[in-house]
């Protein structure tokens, strides 16, 4: 696909990048005396807040988001990797929820590739060839775990790892080397939190091997999961080694929260890039990251001022913004 297909896609990108939040933005709302006063910095960038269903209003801008970016791209498809893991979420809320008898609708998430209606009916029926081929057979072993076995662990395990292949591929297709770097981080830091979860909680080898990605491009997964059985601190002096997560990996003794915003950060960083790209898939793609991480940094912000935790703590917490 040639660039200059995406120039009205990306001009108009570039008139919505102007109401994003800023860093100041941020901190307004972070130094706000309460919830209301940190929405009222929302109000005035043009978010719905009128409701006063802070959940709701988030859902509605992760909708909006989506929406935005499918008008820009001149294609179906093209970015589906992003929201791809939505769908397997939905994949495992179908499967729990028809062992549990629950509404499987209340824990859906949005936006995703796939009608999560038509998820749940053929999880219903057992009807698993029906489901996208990228799903069926994950959907398939892990119904057949949660119900033979009664294990709701095993059967996340197999849906995540699944998602993460799937995501894997999807990027591979694409011509974008911005895309497939955050994609790969993203990948290697689910497999980095997968073999700390592992270390903490006492897991099998047997049990690390099912639950991580078989492919993972930015490290190598066999060494990992040697290390992780070796302990936290073997994990960590692995990481140090590794270019992209050098600066991170002392974090993992302080917290993994702090990990895990180092990571986005630095793929934040990488996609700032995309301002000083005139045409291709990189604008779109950055948008709906910059704005992915914006919903992140509000929900987290409202959530933690509601609770009274400290602008200092909050600030910790929240990521880097586009602007």
């Amino acid at each position: 696909m040639r660039d200059t297909e995406f120039a009205y896609g990306v001009a108009h990108i570039r008139a919505h990048e102007l109401s994003l939040l800023s860093n100041d933005n941020l901190e307004s709302m972070i130094s706000a005396p309460d919830v209301n006063e940190a929405l009222r910095v929302l109000g005035d960038k043009g978010w719905d807040t009128e409701s006063g269903d802070i959940s709701q209003m988030l859902l509605k801008e992760s909708e909006k988001n989506w929406e935005l970016i499918c008008e820009c791209l001149p294609a179906e498809h093209l970015l589906d990797c992003l929201i791809i893991e939505n769908d397997f979420h939905n994949l495992k809320a179908s499967v729990k929820t028809a062992f549990t008898q629950e509404e499987a609708q209340r824990y859906f998430l949005f936006p995703c590739v796939y009608d999560p209606e038509k998820i749940k009916e053929a999880v219903e029926k057992k009807d698993f060839a029906s489901l996208p081929l990228c799903m069926s057979e994950a959907a398939k072993k892990a119904y057949d775990f949660l119900t033979r076995l009664g294990s709701g662990q095993m059967a996340d395990v197999i849906i995540d790892r699944q998602a993460m292949a799937v995501k894997l591929q999807m990027v591979r297709e694409s011509d974008s080397a911005l895309l497939k770097n955050a994609v790969n981080m993203n990948v290697a830091a689910n497999n980095i939190k997968i073999a700390l979860r592992c270390v903490r909680t006492g897991k099998s080898m047997d049990f690390m091997k099912k639950a991580m990605s078989e492919e993972c491009p930015v490290i190598d997964v066999e060494t990992l999961q040697k290390k992780a059985f070796e302990g936290e601190n073997a994990v960590t002096s692995y990481l140090e080694g590794i270019k992209e997560f050098s600066q991170a990996a002392p974090l993992l003794k302080e917290s993994s929260t702090l990990f895990e915003k180092y990571l986005d950060d630095a793929i934040m960083e990488k996609v700032k890039e995309a301002k000083y790209t005139a045409f291709g898939v990189e604008p779109v793609f950055a948008y709906f990251m910059a704005r992915e991480a914006e919903i992140k940094n509000v929900r987290v912000i409202l959530s933690l001022k509601r609770n009274g935790i400290s602008p200092d703590e909050i600030r910790k917490r929240v990521r880097e913004a586009y602007v």
